[in-house]
């Protein structure tokens, strides 16, 4: 049977190094699968200092579909507006309801968490209000889950 994965979350650095990727797969056992980096002096590598596998009860899983099947909306969208500063870092999102999927990119996705936050054009980021309201409906379900935080945060911070 093909895994199939109905989120997915990785953060990247500014340039493009990953920081941490999640996946949560629509299957009872190893259904979570969590990665750390070392990005070391940034040079360019990237070496996995932490890849895991979990499993979460399938009750987990049953809400994080419900949660995707609750906001169709997500599908209509592959990206969300720009910050004014892009500097940071790069939010990569997959949702999928089983049937159909969407990958979205956000730059500094963490700066419209501020409900009086406007893009780069002065417009309301109401692309990207929408891929934080659900993002944080399923971070809530997974951190529950006992998921570390680390693999859900929208801004990373260098540990001294």
């Amino acid at each position: 049977m093909a895994e199939k994965c109905i989120f997915r979350y990785s953060l990247k650095n500014a340039w493009g190094l990953p920081l941490s990727w999640i996946e949560v797969l629509d299957r009872d056992n190893n259904n979570v699968r969590v990665y750390r980096f070392n990005n070391g002096a940034w040079n360019g590598d990237t070496d996995i200092i932490k890849p895991e596998t979990m499993t979460v009860s399938p009750a987990v899983i049953i809400q994080v579909k419900e949660i995707l099947l609750q906001h169709p909306e997500i599908l209509r969208i592959s990206g969300t507006e720009e910050p004014p500063e892009l500097e940071g870092v790069k939010a990569h999102l997959l949702f999928a309801d089983g049937e159909n999927s969407t990958e979205i990119t956000s730059e500094n996705l963490w700066y419209f968490e501020d409900k009086e936050a406007k893009d780069a054009q002065g417009n309301e980021p109401v692309r990207a209000w929408t891929v934080l309201r659900l993002f944080r409906q399923i971070r809530e379900v997974l951190l529950k889950a006992g998921i570390d935080p680390y693999y859900l945060t929208l801004y990373y911070h260098e540990e001294d």
